[in-house]
């Protein structure tokens, strides 16, 4: 169901509240107060998410910090306003997580994801070049830079060459990304070969992606 057919009832909620939103300018004690109670409530964010093996792996630091200041302004606006202004800040939240809920525990593995085929196809445009500029070695014995550290910790990286001739240069080579924690919403496998297509599997059959599996568009 498009999240656009629920815009105009989330916004005539909003609006029908707004005459009973306080209007008054917040003393400065009270914003001191908001500062001091979303900074305590979001360093307990904090600890409890770092628990999280999960949200350490699928999150880079920017992301993990980007939340964390979500977290706080939100807690602030919430300490700062009124009883009444905060019941339409928790209405407008409420509404916002029931109409993302289907979507919240795909979209970080899916950017995991992205990331580690953006790295995956950039890993297998750099050893072809390194064949052509090295025609009589072929492709290069080993990856000629290492993926970011967020990949190596959600994927096991395997990379192979392949001789036609036990003499003659490295014709062929299988680069495969494996996924070590399905548990986080990395399910998929993906391998990328001399062809530049990107092969993927579904992490259910404990194998590797390979050239014989299905290609991503």
């Amino acid at each position: 169901m498009p999240l656009s057919r629920f815009l105009p009832v989330f916004r005539t909620t909003i609006l029908s509240m707004l005459p009973f939103m306080d209007c008054r300018f917040p003393p400065l004690r009270q914003w001191l107060w908001a500062i001091l109670w979303s900074t305590l409530f979001t360093a307990l964010f904090v600890a409890l998410s770092n628990t999280d093996k999960c949200f350490v792996l699928i999150h880079a630091l920017s992301g993990r910090m980007a939340i964390c200041a979500m977290v706080w302004v939100w807690l602030y606006f919430f300490f700062l306003l009124s009883n009444r202004t905060r019941l339409i800040l928790l209405t407008g939240s409420a509404l916002s997580v029931f109409l993302l809920l289907p979507h919240i525990d795909r979209f970080p593995a899916m950017a995991a994801e992205s990331k580690a085929l953006g790295e995956l196809r950039s890993l297998g445009e750099t050893v072809e070049t390194y064949r052509k500029e090295n025609p009589q070695q072929g492709y290069p014995a080993a990856l000629p830079k290492r993926p970011s550290d967020q990949v190596t910790e959600l994927y096991k990286i395997e990379y192979q060459t392949f001789h036609a001739k036990s003499a003659g240069p490295a014709d062929s080579f299988l680069l495969q990304f494996t996924p070590v924690h399905c548990e986080c919403g990395t399910i998929r496998s993906f391998a990328v070969a001399e062809d530049g297509k990107v092969h993927f599997a579904i992490w259910q059959r404990a194998a590797p992606a390979t050239k014989a599996d299905r290609t991503l568009e």
